[in-house]
């Protein structure tokens, strides 16, 4: 039950751009889950002061275990992501990351859409609020590798084109998991 309330808020909740209808979404998920399961306690997720979190991931114990589960703690969680973010650092240039609650929950957003075949976002938020990091952060703990595009003043279609096709060889070909991240200013002509 926990899951089917998680995947709605993710599923619906996470489309939604007006804090009325996200408020709203959980109303009616709560009313529902009260008459469908009425011995189940759901109170602490709805409280209005500091909701006990509801978070399924892939990394809920360990960043190497791929299980979706539920998290049972946020520390525990972002302990994880902390031990994730640490080891990322050795091998890539290094991310200042405050893993705070919500920090940690939308990492946990973002990996479960990129771990679903097919899976993409839009990461929407002023410049400098983490988006890029926590992104990258997420590919990291899928184990997927990071392609971005390399644009220039002489960039073409050609070029784009080109670039699409070697991530595609990684991905067919090599069997690579592959996550483009995409910033708009790669996006030189529309």
């Amino acid at each position: 039950m926990r899951l089917w309330l998680h995947e709605s808020e993710r599923v619906y909740g996470d489309r939604l751009v007006s804090q009325d209808h996200v408020a709203k979404l959980k109303q009616l998920a709560h009313t529902q889950a009260k008459k469908r399961f009425p011995s189940v306690p759901l109170a602490g997720y709805y409280s209005e002061s500091n909701p006990d979190p509801l978070v399924f991931c892939h990394f809920a114990e360990s960043a190497h275990d791929k299980t979706y589960e539920e998290a049972t703690s946020m520390e525990r969680l972002q302990a994880v992501l902390n031990a994730a973010l640490r080891e990322y650092n050795e091998s890539h240039a290094t991310m200042e990351l405050v893993l705070f609650h919500d920090a940690v929950a939308h990492v946990a957003r973002i990996a479960r859409i990129i771990m679903s075949p097919g899976g993409h976002a839009l990461l929407v938020g002023v410049g400098g609020s983490g988006k890029q990091s926590l992104a990258r952060l997420a590919a990291h703990v899928c184990e997927l590798s990071v392609q971005t595009l390399q644009v220039s003043a002489q960039y073409t279609m050609t070029d784009f084109r080109d670039e699409l096709k070697s991530m595609c060889y990684k991905a067919g070909v090599k069997d690579e998991q592959v996550m483009l991240l995409l910033r708009d200013s790669n996006i030189v002509h529309e």
